[in-house]
């Protein structure tokens, strides 16, 4: 911050940053390895990340919970977390389940639509 631009910092933010590191007499060396320990965390969380969504892409349902899901899809997409249980998916980039989900839940919806209908006009 003792080095930002007022397009980020009020100008006085920044000369109370200056004033700290010079009351706590730290040098521009030591502020200067503080600064690059910060960004290499950084960049090391900001890869740690990426592996986490490129594994997450990949990651799929195992087949007897799809059935389970399709089997009671409209119980799941009437609660409280069927919505907001897709938006993870989506937002965690899990890509095949995301799609594995909505796919079980459309065809699960459908099928007791067709059920719900076959009672209806047979019985």
């Amino acid at each position: 911050m003792k080095y930002g631009s007022t397009d980020y910092w009020q100008q006085d933010a920044i000369d109370l940053a200056k004033a700290e590191l010079n009351k706590r007499k730290i040098s521009i060396a030591e502020e200067q390895k503080f600064v690059e320990r910060k960004a290499k965390l950084i960049e090391t969380g900001k890869i740690a990340d990426q592996k986490r969504l490129d594994k997450n892409a990949i990651e799929s349902y195992d087949k007897s919970l799809l059935i389970l899901i399709f089997l009671i899809s409209p119980f799941i997409f009437l609660g409280r977390n069927g919505y907001h249980e897709l938006l993870r998916l989506k937002n965690g980039n899990y890509q095949i389940k995301y799609k594995q989900r909505l796919t079980a839940l459309i065809g699960g919806i459908g099928l007791w639509i067709l059920i719900l209908l076959v009672i209806h006009f047979f019985y």
